[in-house]
């Protein structure tokens, strides 16, 4: 599984500012610059504060803009969740979901016993079923009577997506597309 999930993102006006690039090219790249901050910096607060699933905040907190690069042939822009180390694949397990485990490994029951545990956790099926009637709400009794048989379900059907960075570009991208259209529309000016 790959760390990073690449999202494409096409924006009115960008080509138009790339083929200006030869004749202007300081311009091009602060207007390009200035709307891709804006651009990145909104999909970060919307993604952060609205769509990332929260259980502990790790995800939502650790949501970050990497620089900007911009030349001739590229412009890119990064907004993403892949620090620290420890949760590196995190965020592409909950943006595209897994495919069962087919090498037959489970999930780390230690992660899945810390998310579980909580009191709100949506799988309240664990503290009642797989517990009993009793809903033990202790690590010790969910570790022991739940989070295993979960394990055994993520390895056996996977993990349904939770695509919050596509829905994030898709909610915004009439937002996105302005900040270019108005970088393109104050060129030259």
């Amino acid at each position: 599984m790959p760390a990073i999930i690449d999202i494409f993102v096409t924006c009115d006006g960008l080509q138009t500012l790339i083929d200006k690039y030869a004749e202007m090219p300081a311009e091009v790249t602060a207007r390009i610059g200035s709307a891709m901050t804006k651009s990145l910096s909104v999909l970060r607060e919307v993604a952060a504060e609205q769509k990332a699933p929260v259980a502990y905040g790790n995800l939502k907190n650790n949501i970050a803009i990497e620089p900007i690069v911009i030349t001739e042939e590229l412009v890119r822009g990064v907004v993403g969740a892949h620090r620290p180390p420890d949760i590196r694949f995190y965020p592409g397990f909950v943006e595209t979901g897994t495919a069962p485990h087919s090498s037959g490994k489970l999930p780390p029951l230690d992660r899945l016993a810390l998310w579980a545990v909580r009191a709100d956790s949506p799988i309240t099926w664990i503290k009642k079923s797989a517990v009993g009637k009793r809903g033990a709400r202790t690590t010790e009794d969910i570790n022991r009577h739940g989070v295993y048989g979960l394990a055994l379900h993520i390895r056996k059907h996977g993990m349904k997506a939770n695509p919050f960075m596509h829905d994030t570009v898709a909610q915004e991208q009439a937002t996105i597309d302005n900040f270019f259209r108005d970088e393109l529309a104050g060129l030259g000016k």
